[in-house]
Protein backbone atom coordinates (compact mmCIF):
# COMPACT_ATOMS: atom_id res chain seq x y z
CA UNK A 1 0.00 0.00 0.00
CA UNK A 2 1.27 3.48 -0.83
CA UNK A 3 0.35 6.44 1.32
CA UNK A 4 1.21 10.06 0.66
CA UNK A 5 3.26 12.11 3.10
CA UNK A 6 1.09 15.13 4.01
CA UNK A 7 4.23 17.23 4.52
CA UNK A 8 6.22 16.70 1.30
CA UNK A 9 3.89 14.64 -0.90
CA UNK A 10 6.24 11.67 -1.21
CA UNK A 11 4.65 8.25 -1.68
CA UNK A 12 5.56 5.89 1.16
CA UNK A 13 5.30 2.14 0.61
CA UNK A 14 3.88 0.37 3.67
CA UNK A 15 3.14 -3.31 4.26
CA UNK A 16 -0.60 -3.48 4.91
CA UNK A 17 -0.25 -6.54 7.13
CA UNK A 18 2.44 -5.04 9.36
CA UNK A 19 1.24 -1.44 9.74
CA UNK A 20 -1.10 -0.58 12.61
CA UNK A 21 -3.44 2.36 13.10
CA UNK A 22 -1.83 4.85 15.46
CA UNK A 23 1.68 3.69 14.59
CA UNK A 24 4.24 6.45 14.07
CA UNK A 25 6.52 6.33 11.06
CA UNK A 26 9.11 8.68 9.63
CA UNK A 27 8.90 9.90 6.04
CA UNK A 28 12.02 8.68 4.22
CA UNK A 29 12.05 11.83 2.07
CA UNK A 30 11.54 14.75 4.48
CA UNK A 31 11.96 13.03 7.87
CA UNK A 32 8.57 14.19 9.17
CA UNK A 33 7.08 12.12 11.99
CA UNK A 34 3.72 10.78 10.79
CA UNK A 35 0.87 8.79 12.32
CA UNK A 36 -1.13 6.12 10.49
CA UNK A 37 -4.84 6.98 10.66
CA UNK A 38 -7.85 5.07 9.39
CA UNK A 39 -11.11 6.71 8.43
CA UNK A 40 -13.71 4.22 7.24
CA UNK A 41 -11.82 1.77 5.06
CA UNK A 42 -9.19 4.26 3.96
CA UNK A 43 -5.83 4.65 5.67
CA UNK A 44 -3.79 7.80 5.44
CA UNK A 45 -0.94 9.62 7.18
CA UNK A 46 -1.10 12.78 9.24
CA UNK A 47 1.66 14.74 10.97
CA UNK A 48 2.28 13.52 14.51
CA UNK A 49 1.42 16.05 17.17
CA UNK A 50 4.61 16.58 19.03
CA UNK A 51 4.42 17.64 22.62
CA UNK A 52 5.28 21.28 22.63
CA UNK A 53 7.75 22.30 25.25
CA UNK A 54 6.76 25.57 26.77
CA UNK A 55 9.65 27.86 27.28
CA UNK A 56 9.00 30.51 29.88
CA UNK A 57 11.35 33.41 29.88
CA UNK A 58 10.67 35.93 32.57
CA UNK A 59 11.51 39.53 31.87
CA UNK A 60 14.53 40.30 34.03
CA UNK A 61 12.95 43.60 35.11
CA UNK A 62 9.99 41.67 36.59
CA UNK A 63 12.11 39.33 38.72
CA UNK A 64 11.85 39.92 42.45
CA UNK A 65 15.49 39.28 43.33
CA UNK A 66 14.80 39.37 47.07
CA UNK A 67 12.30 36.53 46.65
CA UNK A 68 14.83 34.54 44.61
CA UNK A 69 17.46 34.96 47.35
CA UNK A 70 14.98 33.87 50.04
CA UNK A 71 14.10 30.74 48.04
CA UNK A 72 17.79 29.92 47.59
CA UNK A 73 18.40 30.32 51.33
CA UNK A 74 15.51 27.96 52.11
CA UNK A 75 16.85 25.37 49.67
CA UNK A 76 20.34 25.24 51.17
Amino acid sequence: MELECPVCGALIELDEEEIEVGEEIECPECGALLVVVKRGRKMYLKPAEEEEEEEYVEDEDEIDWEEVEEEEEETF
